[in-house]
């Protein structure tokens, strides 16, 4: 892992040498001599930090969750401030070195010196993903039951490491297997591998992926009855991109609110459908055979003088009885 930065900027020590700084306390009147100053006080607060050079962590996994610090041990503990890095075999004996950008110094490169048996492979795909990235490699039967990783372009911190892949061998040397699943979903399987061998895989001539039957379309549990509302929403004309050109989408007209409140005390919901300025709201009665009929010449058959944003239902309890009201609320 890179670490390391310029500056230490989460120094207490310069911290506290900022805040008593006499010169944190003088703000001058005018505006360029104001700034002028601030610009100067930040140079000069940016000098106090200390330079935080850190080495490469380097962790080797011990199994079961386990690591050790083994920086030393590897010879990535030199102090500086390191960001990218990648790796690739630099000098072609099947294991892969690192290449590391260092802020303010010549980059560097690490050889790596291990001398364990292992294997690379490199993947030859069809065009235009010559490069098989997006692919699974599997290793069974190395050093471990089963070794993967994943051809990858980039993704990095600030760097890109070559599309080759390295496993570790351990000291087995017969039953080994490379088994690669391509992004086309096409299927390739190495077996009899050696140790210390490049294998180089082409996607061409892999197996066709056992593609499953899509399963049938569920039947639908709805039906649209909208057209026997005969009833459509008004919507005010409103551009909202004119008003904020960056919106991905507009934000003035989410439709109509809608609620459901038996009115008549037959208990049984009748639909109540909001509206836009000028319109009125739509209120069907439920008939209770499935179908709903247009319900006028009530009090809330009016033209509305602003756009309703949601509705309210209530049913007021009576001794012995249920009966509407208030039998309904809306708000703009």
């Amino acid at each position: 892992m890179t670490s390391g930065h310029y500056r230490d900027v989460h120094d207490l020590d310069a911290n506290d040498a900022m805040r008593d700084s006499p010169s944190q306390r003088e703000r001058p009147s005018d505006p360029a001599a104001r700034r002028e100053a601030f610009i100067r006080q930040k140079v000069a607060n940016a000098r106090l930090y200390p330079k935080l050079d850190a080495p490469i962590s380097a962790f080797h996994n011990l199994g079961g969750y386990r690591f050790d610090d083994v920086t030393t041990q590897w010879g990535t503990d030199m102090p500086g401030v390191h960001h990218a890095l990648a790796a690739a075999d630099f000098d072609g004996d099947g294991d892969l070195d690192l290449a590391v950008n260092n802020l303010g110094s010549p980059f560097a490169i690490y050889r790596n010196e291990s001398s364990a048996e292992r294997i690379a492979v490199r993947l030859k795909g069809l065009s235009p993903n010559m490069q098989g990235i997006g692919a699974e490699v599997a290793f069974i039967g190395g050093a471990v039951a089963r070794q993967h990783q994943e051809v990858v372009s980039g993704g990095r911190y600030m760097s890109g490491s070559d599309p080759e892949l390295v496993f570790a061998t351990g000291t087995n040397t017969t039953g080994m297997t490379l088994e690669v699943r391509w992004r086309s979903g096409r299927r390739t399987v190495v077996g009899g591998v050696e140790a210390n061998r490049l294998y180089e895989i082409s996607e061409e001539g892999a197996a066709e992926p056992n593609r499953p039957t899509a399963p049938p379309a569920p039947l639908p549990w709805f039906e649209d009855i909208s057209a026997h509302l005969n009833h459509v929403a008004a919507q005010q004309a409103f551009d909202d991109f004119s008003r904020q050109p960056l919106l991905p989408k507009k934000l003035s007209q989410f439709g109509p609110p809608v609620a459901w409140v038996d009115l008549d005390g037959d208990h049984w919901p009748d639909l109540v459908v909001g509206g836009a300025k000028g319109s009125r709201i739509g209120v069907f009665h439920n008939d209770r055979h499935g179908g709903f009929q247009r319900w006028t010449n009530a009090p809330w058959d009016g033209v509305l003088v602003r756009e309703v944003t949601s509705l309210v239902g209530l049913i007021c309890p009576a001794p012995g009885k249920w009966r509407p009201g208030p039998w309904l609320r809306w708000s703009f």
